[in-house]
C-alpha cells in the first residue's frame, strides 16, 4: 500500500518505492506530526517551485522540502509526540536532558489528564519520578506479577491520580 501524498506527487513526477520507504521513515522518526494533508500541500508546494528548482523527486530534493516547509516553525516542546513505551533510549526523540525529562514527565501528565492512558508511557516516566523521590523505590512490585513495565505504568497511574486529586496542572516547575 502506498502513501496517498506519494501518490499524488507520482502524478507529476516518477518516485520510486524505495524513495517513499526512505522519506515515510525519515518523516516518522524526525517529524512524526506531520500528516498525509500536510505532506500533500509540501509536495503541492515543491512541485509548483516553492522550494526550488524541481528537476527530479529523489529522496534529497523532497527532504529538502519537508526541511523547508518545516524551517521557521519552532515547536513548542509540548507539541512533540508523547515518548511512548515504544521508543527506544536509541531513538532521537529520548530525552537526555533532565530538564528534558522534567518536560517529558509534564506532558505525560497533561496527557493522562486528557484521557491517555500510563499504559501507553514510556516506563522511563516512572524511574524519572522515582529518582526524584515523587515515587517510592521499588513501588512498582505491589503490581509486579509478568511485566515490570506494566507494573511501572500502574504505580505512574496512580501517582498521576494522587497529583489530580490534589489539584496539580504539572509535577515539575519549569521557567
Amino acid at each position: 500500500m502506498t502513501n496517498p501524498a506519494f501518490d499524488y506527487l507520482r502524478q507529476f513526477k516518477k518516485v520510486s518505492k524505495e524513495t517513499e520507504e526512505l522519506v515515510i521513515k525519515f518523516i516518522k522518526k524526525k517529524y512524526p506530526e506531520i500528516g498525509v494533508n500536510e505532506l500533500v500541500k509540501i509536495f503541492e508546494n515543491g512541485i509548483a517551485g516553492e522550494y526550488g528548482k524541481v528537476y527530479a523527486a529523489d529522496p534529497e530534493t523532497i527532504l529538502d522540502w519537508i526541511k523547508s516547509h518545516t524551517k521557521g516553525k519552532e515547536r513548542s516542546y509540548y507539541e512533540t509526540p508523547m515518548l511512548t513505551k515504544d521508543i527506544s533510549i536509541y531513538d532521537q526523540r529520548y530525552p537526555e536532558k533532565q530538564e528534558d525529562w522534567n518536560k517529558e514527565v509534564n506532558k505525560s501528565y497533561t496527557c493522562f489528564l486528557n484521557g491517555v492512558s500510563t499504559l501507553e508511557m514510556h516506563q522511563h516516566i516512572y524511574d524519572r519520578l522515582m529518582v526524584d523521590n515523587k515515587i517510592e523505590m521499588n513501588s512498582y512490585l505491589k503490581y509486579y506479577s509478568d511485566s515490570v513495565e506494566e507494573a511501572k505504568q500502574l504505580v505512574l497511574k496512580d501517582y498521576f491520580n494522587d497529583c489530580k486529586k490534589k489539584g496539580y496542572s504539572y509535577i515539575y516547575f519549569i521557567k
